[in-house]
C-alpha cells in the first residue's frame, strides 16, 4: 500500500476500532498472521488474538479514547502518536 493509504489505515484503527469499538474492522486493515508485541503472549498471535487483546482492553476502559496527534509513513512503515485516555472499570 502506498505511505498515504497505511497511514489512512493507522488512523481507522484508532478511530474506528477503538472509538468507535469496531474490532471486526480490523480483518480488513490488517494481515491476518499479525504479531502484537504488546499483548499478553497468548493473544500475541494472528488476528484473533489482536481482536481479543482489544476486546479486553476495551472491557476494562469502556471508553477508551484515541486522539491522534501525528501519523507519519514512510515505504511500509507507519508510526502514530497518540494520546489515550479512558476511565478504568473493569478488571485489567
Amino acid at each position: 500500500m502506498p505511505e498515504e493509504e497505511n497511514k489512512a489505515a493507522a488512523r481507522r484503527i484508532a478511530e474506528g476500532v477503538f472509538n468507535e469499538h469496531d474490532v471486526d474492522a480490523l480483518g480488513e486493515l490488517l494481515d491476518p498472521d499479525v504479531f502484537n508485541h504488546e499483548a499478553i503472549p497468548e493473544l500475541q498471535h494472528g488476528i484473533d488474538g489482536f481482536k481479543e487483546a482489544i476486546r479486553w482492553v476495551l472491557a476494562a476502559f469502556p471508553d477508551l479514547r484515541y486522539d491522534v496527534e501525528d501519523i507519519v509513513a514512510e515505504g511500509d512503515q507507519v508510526m502514530a502518536c497518540l494520546i489515550f485516555s479512558g476511565t478504568h472499570e473493569g478488571e485489567f
